[in-house]
């Protein structure tokens, strides 16, 4: 008597088989728009490292649900430029002692 056929949780009846199929197509599809992502976020890192690398304005494309907002920021906002020396480097005179030494020669002869 074979009766495996007949139980619902047989492997190999038509309705396991359609629904491991529906499964596997739609985890290949999840998977398919999650690298999709993953290379929409990576592109856009490179193109915002590059812009921020050549000085120029930032301008960034973000995508919220159905809308697409632009971010612009300039290059001023991003740079925080503080010279501790800058007093020390006013009062320090820059000056080659040897240049200085063959004109005070070239006075005496």
């Amino acid at each position: 008597m074979n009766i495996l056929p007949k139980k619902r949780w047989h492997v190999r009846t038509k309705d396991n088989i359609a629904r491991v199929r529906r499964d596997e197509a739609e985890a290949k599809e999840l998977e398919q728009k999650r690298q999709e992502k993953l290379l929409l976020a990576e592109s856009e890192a490179r193109i915002n490292f590059l812009r921020r690398k050549s000085g120029a304005s930032k301008t960034t494309f973000t995508d919220h649900g159905n809308e697409l907002s632009v971010v612009k920021e300039t290059q001023s906002d991003n740079q925080h430029n503080v010279d501790l020396f800058s007093d020390y480097k006013t009062h320090i005179k820059k000056t080659n002692k040897a240049l200085e030494q063959e004109k005070k020669r070239a006075r005496k002869i």
